[in-house]
């Protein structure tokens, strides 16, 4: 940003120029430490698959619905774009960014950041980003039914559940996968439901989030064994470093901050996609419909 002063007023208008100049500073660093925080973080390629998963679920419905109650390919195909653009890396990023900038303040990032530097903090972001990985789901789902049958040590169990308990990734984790089910059910309500039956965005949200309770039953058992696996290559004194940070105030807001911005990004795209779909429904019935 230039800045046009008249050299008649510049000493006058010094002391405020200075104070501009300071704050525009303070900010490019605060914005600095952001980005610097999102990339260290591993949050970008945990985002990167949201929108996959998303489609993989829509192309399972759409497989499992007969042929003769599908819309035309030509606007499956379409709305899976939107879905693939609304909830793209990008969309979702910018949202989780803004959360941290008005939530955190520059102390708490730069502990953050500390945390992530250090030998531990890069560890087991790097397990984080790796078990994010849907070509590893099926270790992962090998690992937990052996867990099952071998369960592990009494104390490393306990650390599974104090993690699990300090970051509240059940409660977390149930919300994405109804923000991703109702992605799903906008879709399927706009492409195989007839019009006059069709429910609005409101009413869908409502009955995702009935199931959440069972929901977070279900997925708690699964978890705790998915931590036992994600971090199986820390120590317990790696992980009790691990759930030390994430119990810290910086490291508890740091996570709920993240949590929240995911939370919000994906309301916001799932709205946004939405009114998407309606709208190429709109213009393809229109272009379909018989001229005159």
């Amino acid at each position: 940003m230039r800045l046009h002063r008249s050299s008649a007023r510049t000493r006058l208008f010094f002391p405020v120029l200075l104070s501009f100049l300071f704050l525009a500073g303070a900010a490019f660093a605060a914005s600095a430490n952001i980005d610097e925080l999102y990339r260290k973080s591993g949050l970008r390629e945990q985002l990167l698959y949201i929108a996959p998963s998303m489609i993989d679920d829509f192309d399972k419905s759409v497989k499992e619905t007969a042929a003769s109650e599908r819309a035309p390919d030509q606007l499956i195909e379409a709305v899976r774009d939107l879905m693939a653009k609304s909830y793209s890396v990008d969309s979702l990023k910018d949202i989780v960014l803004g959360e941290y900038e008005a939530n955190l303040a520059p102390d708490e990032i730069r502990t953050v950041i500390a945390w992530l530097d250090s030998p531990t903090g890069q560890k087991s972001t790097q397990l984080d980003i790796e078990s994010s990985k849907p070509e590893l789901e099926r270790e992962i789902q090998a690992f937990i039914a052996e867990v099952d049958k071998n369960p592990p040590p009494e104390a490393r169990m306990k650390l599974a559940l104090d993690y699990e308990r300090t970051t509240s990734l059940t409660e977390a984790t149930a919300s994405m996968i109804i923000g991703m089910q109702l992605a799903t059910a906008v879709a399927y309500n706009a492409l195989f439901v007839p019009p006059e039956q069709q429910k609005p965005l409101s009413e869908l949200s409502e009955a995702a989030e009935k199931n959440r309770t069972m929901l977070e039953g279900t997925l708690r058992p699964e978890l705790l064994s998915r931590i036992l696996c994600t971090y199986r290559s820390l120590s317990d004194q790696e992980l009790q470093q691990l759930i030390d940070f994430e119990a810290s105030a910086p490291g508890k807001k740091f996570t709920r901050t993240s949590l929240a911005g995911i939370q919000k990004a994906m309301v916001g795209a799932t709205g946004k996609f939405s009114n998407s779909v309606f709208q190429k429904m709109k213009e393809f019935q229109e272009k379909e419909k018989p001229k005159s």
